[in-house]
């Protein structure tokens, strides 16, 4: 887990791979969802999905510092960043699968809290606009408008890591439901799924860009 968690995302990214290929493996995957560390790699997997692309220049964050330290261009950057997140995606779509229960309600229960504590030590958006709560002294409270917007703030990357967080759950909620829904006959039959590996998203790619040409070849001969 300390490698996991290393403030070089360049670092950790071989680790997350190893636990989506762990995760994912039949007989390993639901031995390992039972240890007492899988909630710290839950976690760590959805504070990382939040954009760091988004981060202003002058960020200080750690994170943020060594990704723009260990990548040459803004592209290489980007491409890095995607990858990194499908693999947290992976692995937290693995974890709620084996662990639905505790999963979900863990992610939901920070997820509710990030959304209620969203703005606490922020610098109110528009002084001008009043927020409303019969127990508090209104005069004294601010909500933010639409004035000071800015879609790469803070608190809405936080909200948007929150939603990609929830998305993956649901469809780690989606491979349980099935599986319950599966005879011990069809899961042992059934062929165990690849994890999301690099060298298979380019396979992929070849094949569908051979698919193009043979059809776009066709096309001109007839």
């Amino acid at each position: 887990m300390q490698v996991s968690q290393s403030q070089s995302l360049v670092v950790s990214i071989p680790i997350l791979l190893t636990w989506t290929r762990i995760l994912s493996h039949r007989s390993l995957g639901p031995a390992v969802a039972e240890m007492p560390f899988i909630v710290k790699l839950l976690e760590l997997c959805s504070g990382r999905l939040i954009r760091y692309e988004s981060f202003p220049e002058d960020t200080a964050d750690p994170v943020y510092v060594l990704l723009v330290e260990d990548t040459d261009t803004i592209p290489e950057r980007h491409a890095f960043l995607g990858n990194y997140r499908r693999y947290c995606c992976s692995i937290i779509e693995s974890i709620v699968h084996l662990k639905m229960s505790d999963a979900f309600s863990h992610i939901l229960g920070r997820a509710e809290i990030a959304l209620n504590t969203l703005y606490d030590g922020q610098p109110p958006l528009d002084g001008e606009q009043k927020s409303w709560n019969p127990k508090v002294d209104t005069d004294k409270l601010t909500c933010p408008s639409a004035a000071n917007y800015s879609k790469v703030s803070l608190p809405v990357l936080t909200v948007d890591a929150h939603a990609t967080v929830i998305e993956a759950a649901l469809k780690g909620y989606d491979k349980w439901r099935t599986s319950r829904n599966r005879t011990p006959e069809e899961v042992r039959s059934t062929p165990r799924a690849r994890p999301v590996t690099d060298s298979n998203a380019r396979r992929r790619n070849s094949r569908r860009k051979a698919l193009r040409n043979t059809l776009r070849s066709g096309a001109a001969n007839s």
